[in-house]
């Protein structure tokens, strides 16, 4: 009778611990795998956005004199560097009008249909003038998770007063824009990495606090018999 009852408490505690166990485990992992996904994605943005105001800022004059001075290849050197940075799959410079003067991208059909069929269009270049860049989370088929950043090309314009002949500052107008496509596939290939762990570690704490309930309930459960039998 003793040994049956021994039994169903020592169950009932495991239960118990086990399930406080997951459960807290789970909301904590939960938590901590979110918020350092949105830690990366963050991070990944600011260093792309970083990267296209750079490239942006680097291809101004090229653009503005494009017709006249024809700075194909000098484009083309700029966006084919961007390209070497690490996850950038492709770079692009369009004009006001959303042509393209530039491209570059990987090694990859997939990549390059994508990019063509999908052209920045002259109306987004207009919003830019409002917006500091515009971003989206894609898919490309056979490619994966694509973070796509937009940004501006800025040039400033200038009024002369014909009194002083001295040049002043009129106002900052948008001539193009650069686009960078960043593969963000790492991020959930850590992710993954974080999710791996917190099972690893939360079976771990699993095993010990089965182990210390079970311990912990027979210490319990036999000091309450032993004093019922004295009793």
């Amino acid at each position: 009778m003793k040994e049956k009852t021994f039994f169903n408490l020592s169950i009932k505690v495991i239960i118990v611990v086990s399930s406080v166990i997951i459960l807290t485990s789970f909301i904590l992992s939960s938590f901590f795998i979110s918020k350092q996904s949105k830690t990366l994605m963050n991070l990944t943005e600011q260093r792309v956005t970083v990267l296209a105001e750079s490239f942006a800022n680097s291809s101004q004059y090229a653009v503005v004199d494009f017709d006249s001075n024809n700075n194909t290849e000098f484009l083309y050197h700029l966006a084919k560097n961007v390209l070497n940075e690490d996850g950038i799959i492709y770079s692009v410079v369009y004009d006001f009008n959303g042509r393209t003067l530039a491209e570059q991208t990987e090694v990859n059909d997939y990549i390059k249909k994508y990019v063509r069929t999908t052209p920045v269009d002259k109306n987004l270049i207009k919003i830019l003038e409002n917006n500091k860049s515009q971003k989206d989370i894609l898919v490309i088929s056979n490619v994966g998770k694509v973070m796509d950043i937009v940004v501006p090309i800025t040039s400033v314009e200038y009024k002369y007063s014909h009194e002083t002949e001295i040049k002043k500052e009129q106002k900052t107008v948008v001539v193009g824009a650069v686009r960078l496509g960043v593969d963000i596939s790492k991020i959930d290939y850590q992710k993954k990495i974080m999710i791996n762990k917190m099972i690893k570690i939360t079976l771990l704490i699993l095993l010990l606090g089965l182990i210390f309930s079970f311990v912990f309930s027979k210490i319990i459960i036999s000091s309450y018999f032993s004093s019922g039998t004295k009793k």
